[in-house]
C-alpha cells in the first residue's frame, strides 16, 4: 500500500502586539506546566495551534475535524486576510 506524503506549501502569519506576545508566552508556559489532554477528535495539534492563535484574535474554522493539510486552509479562510479586513 503506498504511503501518501503531503508537502506543506502554505504559511499563515500575523503580527502580534507586545501584549499579545506576552499573552502567548503565558499560555505556552501554562500549557507546559499543565498540558492539555490530547484527543484525536476533540483537542489535537490543529486545535492547540488555533488556541495559540486566539491570543491574536484568530478563530478556528467551523469544521474542526479535518486533517492538518486541509485544516490550515480552512483556518486561513476562517480568518481571512486580516490586513485587508482592517483597512476597509
Amino acid at each position: 500500500m503506498p504511503i501518501a506524503f503531503f508537502t506543506p506549501n502554505v504559511a499563515y502569519r500575523v503580527s502580534l502586539t507586545e501584549n499579545q506576545y506576552q499573552q502567548l508566552l503565558g499560555k505556552v508556559q501554562a500549557d507546559i506546566a499543565n498540558p492539555p489532554m490530547w484527543r484525536m477528535f476533540g483537542y489535537n495539534c490543529n486545535n492547540y495551534a488555533a488556541s495559540l492563535g486566539s491570543v491574536a484574535g484568530l478563530v478556528e474554522p467551523a469544521n474542526r475535524a479535518q486533517p492538518s493539510f486541509s485544516y490550515i486552509y480552512a483556518y486561513i479562510d476562517a480568518n481571512g486576510d486580516r490586513r485587508q479586513k482592517g483597512s476597509s
